[in-house]
């Protein structure tokens, strides 16, 4: 049997930015697109049924917003589940919201994947390594890092490598265990190994 309940009223409540619709023997809080989606308002007949629609759909259009307002910079895929895990959004809605985030182009790991291999190799002077390493964390995929690292000019790396190497050979002049110390240096800005004894040797050449 389907009981129909009235809308007794509704009140909009500035600390929860929603609207509290109290219907005869329950009630419960919406945002205004909801609210509008629905029209909903005094004296209106709704059943249980269509309460639990609403309030599915008003979580959905929750978690769209909280993701957008989030990937205001932009963000990976991993970073915006999180978020919405963060913000009690249910499992099967941040799934949703991911797919819709990911259709609408406002999520692209890969992308983010190259733009942001581009910064640390280009500002932070960051070698391959440290960017796979902070790509990982990310959660981005190792199809996408692979995809990202091999975009970046081995000019670039190699001229960055080169200079951080010359900077820090001055520093290390009167150090004991220089050349350990330099290539401890280089490893950890995460330069490879071979690229680095290159750099070095080409370095001694031109002296």
């Amino acid at each position: 049997m389907v009981i129909n309940l009235i809308i007794k009223n509704i009140k909009y409540l500035k600390d929860e930015k929603k609207y509290f619709v109290n219907c005869d023997t329950t009630s419960f809080l919406v945002l205004e697109n909801t609210l509008a989606r629905f029209n909903l308002y005094k004296n209106k007949e709704i059943t249980q049924e269509m309460i639990e629609d609403i309030l599915i759909e008003d979580e959905r259009y929750k978690a769209k917003l909280l993701s957008i307002k989030f990937l205001s910079n932009m963000k990976t895929e991993k970073e915006v589940r999180n978020h919405l895990y963060k913000n009690e959004i249910e499992s099967s809605i941040v799934e949703d919201t991911i797919s819709y985030l990911q259709e609408e182009k406002f999520l692209d790991d890969l992308q983010y994947a190259m733009y942001f291999s581009r910064d640390k190799l280009n500002i932070n002077k960051y070698g391959k390594n440290k960017i796979k390493i902070s790509l990982i964390e990310k959660g981005i995929s190792s199809d996408n890092i692979e995809k990202a690292l091999l975009d970046l000019p081995y000019e670039v790396e190699y001229e960055n490598l080169k200079t951080l190497a010359i900077r820090k050979i001055d520093s290390l002049k009167d150090s004991k265990n220089s050349q350990d110390k330099l290539i401890r240096h280089l490893l950890y800005k995460g330069y490879n190994y071979d690229l680095i004894k290159e750099v070095l040797k080409d370095i001694r050449e031109e002296i």
